[in-house]
């Protein structure tokens, strides 16, 4: 109450009015009606992922991605989906039935617990793509899941268990740093390297302006070098983009912040409560042969019904600056 009143006192200060202040005592109920009726809502500021999409460079990733995803579905392309997520081993249902006693909760592991780390692709076609799971043993007991994940063992996984079964499709994926590793051509100049490396850089992307010097390597400086290096940054192109085409595979990357586009998280939420229903032992071998279960009972339906509201969300989302 006492910050609304000062923010009001501050506009007036800022208005063109140059009378005495009035000295009308607001109630709250009036400068509640008053909000209101202005548009204003009391309620949780926004989630950051709503401020993510507001940004341009994420508005123009949405509308090449679904300008993108119907091109290929017009062309017949299968569209596969791929993510990761996580399942600890203290996995419980939130609430349950209990008399009051003091034994009616079961005894949860002590500490943080361990985790698996799961990986899965499918699509509108096949439901979850047979045998191509990726599942491991997380080393961390806290933070990102992401951190457990790297370029190499995800670009493995590709390569030995799906793309081969994914021949001629698309592959979306998401832009979690280790989807997006550069190639090595590609990759931009640092402003840490060397001023050795700088200059082999430059000739390897044929980026000497032709007014320097033959002696340029000496005579220009490091900051020279550099500006000129970042005017000249090359076209990322992304190690996954390599392998998938060996495959017959094109690589679609999803828009940040917008999980909503992506039918597996409708799996990761079904396998998820699931797993809270029938996980009562907590170990993790346990879960994961219970994950194994749960996974085998998503099938292509359940993708359909899920990509058929996504089909909705498209159309709602082409044009709109906040999803």
């Amino acid at each position: 109450m006492d910050s609304t009143l000062a923010y009001l006192e501050v506009q007036a200060a800022m208005s063109p009015w140059s009378g005495p202040p009035s000295n009308y005592k607001w109630t709250r109920a009036t400068l509640h009606r008053g909000k209101h009726d202005l548009g204003f809502k009391c309620k949780a500021g926004p989630h950051h992922h709503d401020v993510a999409r507001e940004k341009r460079t994420v508005i123009a990733q949405r509308e090449s991605f679904i300008e993108k995803l119907r091109a290929y579905r017009e062309s017949g392309r299968t569209i596969y989906d791929t993510d990761e997520t996580w399942a600890k081993n203290s996995t419980t249902p939130r609430r349950t039935w209990a008399d009051g006693g003091l034994k009616a909760q079961l005894d949860l592991p002590s500490g943080k617990g361990a985790r698996i780390i799961i990986a899965r692709v499918g699509s509108r076609e096949t439901g979850l793509v047979a045998d191509a799971g990726l599942v491991f043993v997380g080393k961390k007991k806290s933070g990102d899941y992401h951190g457990e994940m790297n370029s190499d063992l995800w670009l493995k996984w590709l390569e030995q268990t799906v793309l081969p079964k994914i021949r001629g499709g698309v592959l979306v994926v998401d832009r979690a740093p280790y989807h997006m590793k550069l190639t090595a051509e590609t990759r931009p100049a640092s402003s840490k390297m060397r001023k050795a490396d700088l200059a082999d850089w430059l000739e390897s992307q044929d980026a000497v302006p032709d007014g320097w010097p033959t002696t340029w390597r000496q005579s220009m400086t490091v900051k020279q070098m550099y500006e000129q290096a970042s005017n000249n940054r090359p076209t990322p192109r992304f190690l996954v983009q390599d392998l998938a085409e060996k495959f017959g595979v094109s690589v679609l990357l999803s828009p940040v912040a917008h999980p909503e586009l992506n039918p597996v998280e409708m799996v990761w939420r079904t396998v998820k409560v699931a797993l809270r229903k029938c996980n009562v032992s907590f170990f993790l071998a346990r879960l994961e042969e219970l994950a194994a279960v749960e996974f085998a009972k998503v099938s292509a339906g359940k993708v359909e019904k899920r990509l058929d509201e996504q089909a909705i969300e498209l159309e709602e989302a082409e044009g709109d600056g906040v999803n």
